[in-house]
Parts: structure tokens; C-alpha cells; sequence
């Protein structure tokens, strides 16, 4: 198992930015939205190899199940060790690999890492042994070309490479690098999007107009035509103060469609099926931070 992360100098006047792989020493217990996901998928091996008393609560509203894990944590020991097996970028590297802003970055079936620079509107491609192979796109506004782009998805069955972006546009490579298409969103600002194994988007629309300002996670066909509002929540009023701690929505497809959504107001992710339904919400007991904003 690997994982892969990336770093960014962001207290110098020059910025630099790698990404590395690592992989997995060891782990010794069950563990909070990209990480928490991940510890989610690790949790049933750890406690199958560690079990120790759960001390949280299950119960049913409806049709779906609520877990309630509580503050403190089942196995205090470290979690997760990581050893790191090679680096890209930082500020002895070449062309092909210097970054000015990685915004996202994802890994297809063979291990390719695709990493998305927000800054120069291109997406780099690495082999998995590191080996830079290709460049995606271009800074530009015509077919082909990124402007503002924040994330990056892969449709698993027509092995395309879908790019959100800010400009209200959603671009699709393949995965050799070529264009097919672009999708206006027009009324809908959706800056960041995934697609699942039936190509639908599935994005996050931000309203900042309306008096009920408000993110709604949509599930969107592949013309983008809407099909199911999955889940609305107000935007907080710290966005609108400016506060850089403000919660922001993050969500993720897994290989089976089902779609995990977190909101950072509750230590809280509520999974849904690939019709849309709600399948299971999991919390943890917390003590709310002040927030001086």
C-alpha cells in the first residue's frame, strides 16, 4: 500500500513544491476529509489485527445507520508510518518536474500519478517509478486549454481524465493527453467535480448570490443536466469575513460509486449510494473550537 503527498514552502519568497510517494511500514491502530477517508478504509483490517473494546454506539434513523465513535480514540498508539521511496519537484528540480501550485492530484490503475499545478494550468504526468512521462493541457481559454483549474477525476470505464475548473468549465482528456470535449456549466458554478464509472459528474455547486447562500453536492448526468440534489448546506458566515480556517465541503467517488461527503462544522462523513440514498453517517464526539473570526 502507498500513499502519496505533497509539500509546498509557502513561508519564502520562492515557493517550492514536490510530491512524494511513500509507503506503508506499519500500522497499529483505528484512528480524520482526504485522511479521514483513508483511515476509514484501513480501520477494519487494523482492528481485525488489534481488537480492542469499541466504546461508541450504532443505531438506525430510518434506513440509515449512524455510527457514533466517541473523543477518544480506541488505541492512542501511532497509526500509520510512512518511509518515502522517491520525491518530485522542489527546488533542485528540472523542467518537467517544477511546480509552481499543486492543487490536486490523482493515481489511475497503473500507478501513473497525474498532478495538477493550478498556477501554470497543466497537468503533469509521472510514471510510478517517478519518471515524468507527459504533459496535459495548457494556460488558455480554447479547446484543450485550462484556465483556474482546482481537481482533477478519472472516469474509470472510458479512461477519461476529467479537469474542473474555476472558469466554469469542465475539460476532458484522455489519458495520453489528447482533448475530447468541454462542458459549459453555465448557470451552475460548480469549480470542482468527479466523475463515477457511469460518467456521471457528481459537483459541488456554490451559491454566494442568493439570500440562502449555500454549497449543494449535485449529481448531474453527462450533458450536465441536473438529476438529484444529494446534499445542501448553508455556506458559513466566516467565508464571508474572510476567515482562512473557514469550513469548506470535500467529497470523494470510491470504485463502487458510493460517494463519501464531509463538511468540517461536525467531525462527520455521511455516505451515500450510487442511486443517491444515504447509507450510513459516522461522527465522533468532539469539543467545538472557538473561532475568533
Amino acid at each position: 500500500m502507498a500513499a502519496i503527498g505533497h509539500m509546498g514552502n509557502l513561508g519564502s519568497n520562492e515557493e517550492k513544491w514536490e510530491i512524494r510517494l511513500f509507503s506503508r511500514i506499519h500500522h497499529s491502530s483505528a484512528g480524520l476529509i482526504r485522511l479521514s477517508l483513508l483511515i476509514l478504509l484501513f480501520a477494519e483490517t487494523i482492528m481485525a489485527q488489534n481488537p480492542l473494546p469499541w466504546k461508541g454506539s450504532m443505531a438506525k434513523q430510518g434506513a440509515v445507520t449512524v455510527v457514533i465513535n466517541p473523543k477518544t480514540p480506541i488505541d492512542k498508539r501511532e497509526f500509520l508510518s510512512l518511509t518515502e521511496e522517491w520525491a518530485i519537484g522542489g527546488a533542485k528540480a528540472g523542467p518537467d518536474a517544477m511546480f509552481s501550485s499543486i492543487r490536486n492530484f490523482i493515481v489511475d490503475e497503473a500507478g501513473n500519478v497525474y498532478v495538477l499545478d493550478s498556477k501554470e494550468s497543466l497537468i503533469r504526468v509521472f510514471a510510478s517509478s517517478g519518471r515524468f512521462l507527459r504533459q496535459i493541457g495548457k494556460k488558455g481559454d480554447g479547446p484543450g486549454e485550462l484556465a483556474s483549474p482546482l481537481r482533477l477525476s478519472i472516469h474509470r470505464t472510458s479512461r477519461e481524465l476529467a479537469v474542473s475548473q474555476n472558469s466554469r468549465r469542465i475539460t476532458f482528456f484522455d489519458l495520453e493527453g489528447k482533448y475530447i470535449r468541454s462542458l459549459n456549466t453555465g448557470v451552475h458554478y460548480i469549480p470542482q467535480c468527479e466523475v463515477d464509472s457511469e460518467g456521471h459528474i457528481i459537483g459541488l455547486e456554490a451559491d454566494f448570490v442568493s439570500r440562502e447562500a449555500s454549497f449543494a453536492l449535485i449529481k448531474f448526468d453527462r450533458a450536465l443536466n441536473p438529476q438529484a440534489v444529494l446534499i445542501k448546506k448553508p455556506i458559513p458566515e466566516s467565508v464571508f469575513k474572510g476567515d482562512p480556517y473557514a469550513p469548506s465541503p470535500y467529497w470523494v467517488v470510491d470504485t463502487h460509486d458510493n460517494i463519501y461527503f464531509g463538511f468540517p462544522d461536525r467531525y462527520e462523513i455521511i455516505i451515500f449510494d450510487k442511486s443517491g440514498v444515504i447509507q450510513r453517517i459516522i461522527q465522533v464526539v468532539y469539543k467545538k473550537v472557538r473561532n475568533f473570526f
